[in-house]
């Protein structure tokens, strides 16, 4: 799917392709997420005794780049690689392969959200798979949902916080 993404490729979307590093401080990670995510890490300590954790997903290394850079305008970028997750089922492999595409720092969302959805469903009607699903990532979607049903705030905490853990999520 990578020759899509390229400036040259069908749909010229011109992103930037990014090498994102294969492990990160722990702590900074676990900044954005739920602590609940922090088991489903593989972290270790550095010599200096810092914790350290293989990505665990590409869509949060971009980001984290992103913020580090700190940068105001808007970029639109790519990326694709393997991510790392410990996972408590058997039929399930650690290692997740991921492709994606981002825009950053945009300052009209609907706008970006909608050209990511239009520009994900020509790849896959012209990728020649017999079969795909599209995943829609966005955090801020779910949190809207969970912000409009008719329970207590607590709850609706609780659904937000535990988002990550799929199997006690799916319990509650």
């Amino acid at each position: 799917l990578m020759p899509w993404f390229k400036k040259d490729g069908p749909f010229n979307f011109k992103l930037q392709a990014l090498h994102l590093v294969l492990f990160g401080w722990a702590w900074y990670i676990l900044l954005i997420l739920s602590c609940d995510f922090k088991r489903l890490l593989f972290s270790f300590h550095d010599l200096n005794g810092k914790e350290l954790c293989l990505r665990p997903d590409l869509t949060i290394s971009s980001v984290l780049r992103f913020v580090q850079s700190k940068s105001n305008k808007k970029q639109k970028v790519f990326y694709s690689g393997e991510a790392f997750r410990k996972t408590y089922q058997k039929q399930e492999s650690i290692i997740k392969n991921q492709i994606g595409f981002e825009i950053l720092g945009s300052k009209d969302k609907q706008k970006e959200d909608r050209e990511i959805i239009d520009t994900s469903i020509k790849i896959l009607k012209s990728s020649g798979f017999k079969k795909a699903v599209l995943k829609i990532g966005n955090v801020e979607l779910f949190n809207l949902l969970i912000n409009k049903l008719d329970i207590p705030r607590r709850w609706k905490n609780r659904l937000k916080r535990h988002y990550w853990n799929e199997n006690y999520f799916n319990e509650l």
